[in-house]
């Protein structure tokens, strides 16, 4: 199944970089993880301003490696809670635009987690954080940087020249991080070798997530029109466009047969039920990942 080559994908990143859970993995402390580490500047990390909007940080691998796995802690509690949440709207009958809002913050939250363990994800700085790091960073260049109110980084996760040491390269990123998160989950995507029966899966994915698609929408897009844009969507006209959507959530197995549909074009209901489509992929890829990190 395409999320089986997904989380394999990901298990490979974290091999190629050395990375894997602490051995002791059932304490994982807040103060552990990777902003927390990097504002309060521990162990050997070293932080070096090379331009106006760019950082470069030298991470010890172990430490990067309990920040990491800490993160992921953490985010998979918020997960499932968020998969609860869809339980609970589905239970109850709720009307079908909550559940696409709530979906699509499921569906967020795993994809945010699975760039960020694969080693290419966005960091949000606050003005008084990102004040801290320049306070703990070098500066040789002698360069004026000023912290804004929201600074948003991407960050890139590459082999040091060090043994046993990660770079951490941050670059400022002026998109909005809901549209960088799909189109970094696009990125791992397209990188995937999959056989024939799933090519349909794959590309079926990338258009989702894929910001340059003009008939498919952004997830991100579709959870800003059923949310914010349009106010009938919450009235009979969205239980009628959220038919195949709800159909699909309900049921993982008809969220693959849904994609086996060769024939399948990209007009508002099929836009809608592949959020649902996204959540089931999602959801089994962080459980697989999470069952191999945490075995019982």
């Amino acid at each position: 199944m395409i999320q089986e080559e997904l989380a394999k994908q990901i298990l490979k990143n974290l091999s190629s970089l050395k990375l894997s859970p602490p051995a002791v993995n059932n304490n994982y402390r807040f103060k552990d993880t990777l902003k927390q580490c990097l504002l309060d500047s521990v162990g050997d990390s070293t932080i070096t301003l090379e331009a106006t909007n760019k950082l470069k940080i030298e991470i010890k691998k172990e430490e990067f490696n309990l920040a990491l796995f800490s993160d992921f802690y953490f985010g998979h509690i918020r997960i499932k809670e968020q998969i609860k949440n869809v339980g609970n709207l589905l239970n109850s009958s709720s009307q079908v635009a909550w559940i696409v809002t709530t979906t699509y913050y499921a569906c967020y939250f795993m994809a945010v987690e699975i760039a960020k363990l694969h080693g290419e994800f966005i960091i949000n700085f606050s003005a008084d954080e990102f004040a801290t790091i320049l306070s703990n960073s070098s500066n040789p260049n002698g360069l004026s940087v000023t912290s804004d109110s929201n600074n948003s980084f991407k960050v890139l996760v590459k082999s040091s020249n060090y043994e046993n040491f990660l770079d951490l390269q941050l670059t400022k990123e002026s998109s909005k991080p809901h549209k960088i998160v799909w189109i970094n989950l696009c990125k791992i995507i397209r990188q995937l070798k999959v056989h024939d029966c799933l090519l349909q899966h794959k590309n079926l994915l990338t258009d989702i997530c894929d910001n340059g698609k003009d008939k498919w929408k952004l997830p991100s897009t579709v959870r800003n029109e059923w949310n914010y844009t349009y106010a009938n969507y919450y009235s009979d006209n969205g239980t009628d466009l959220g038919n195949k959507f709800l159909s699909i959530i309900k049921n993982p197995n008809s969220a693959m047969k849904w994609t086996n549909l060769r024939t399948i074009q990209p007009d508002e209901q099929n836009i809608t039920a592949s959020i649902a489509y996204l959540y089931h992929c999602l959801c089994q890829t962080i459980e697989k990942l999470d069952n191999r990190f945490n075995p019982s």
